[in-house]
């Protein structure tokens, strides 16, 4: 469930990012959505805080700990 989050913030602050170009640029595909902030520090501190709780979650194989000691 840890990496799941992380991995959801990570994206997720990806899509708003893109979003944010494309709304900017005028594209039709900006309208499907509602206007996003050009302050995206929320969704920043939202997958720190997600890596944070990933790496602090015991890890459930040697990929795992490599992983953890390489962050």
């Amino acid at each position: 469930m840890a990496e799941a989050a992380t991995r959801y913030w990570k994206r997720r602050l990806g899509f708003e990012r893109a979003l944010g170009d494309v709304q900017r640029m005028g594209m039709l595909e900006g309208s499907y959505h509602p206007a996003v902030s050009s302050n995206d520090q929320s969704l920043v501190d939202n997958w720190r805080a997600a890596l944070v709780r990933q790496l602090l979650t015991p890890a459930w194989d040697t990929s795992s700990v490599r992983w953890k000691q390489t962050r």
